[in-house]
């Protein structure tokens, strides 16, 4: 492979990258209103620039699914302590 082939392998992966960011920005901000989010101890609906900002206020990950990952875990840990069914 030479490295023409490399760059021109480069150069279209990171147009893709590109095109998937900008996918990902415009269905964060259609569903960032959508209520998607309810806990056990609090079931009233959150949506998704909430969560966001719950996270961020006390310096958690800043994105989404990073925030929803956390959630999973810290659920987990409760369930495993006997804090939560």
């Amino acid at each position: 492979m030479e490295f023409k082939d490399l760059e021109q392998i480069i150069i279209s992966q990171s147009q893709e990258i590109a095109e998937l960011r900008a996918e990902v920005a415009a269905l964060r901000k259609t569903q960032s209103a959508a209520p998607v989010f309810k806990s056990l101890s609090d079931p009233t609906p959150r949506t998704v620039a909430e969560v966001e900002a719950r996270w961020q206020a006390v310096g958690g990950p800043h994105n989404y699914v990073e925030a929803m990952a956390k959630n999973a875990q810290l659920s987990e840990a409760r369930h495993y302590e006997g804090l939560e069914d």
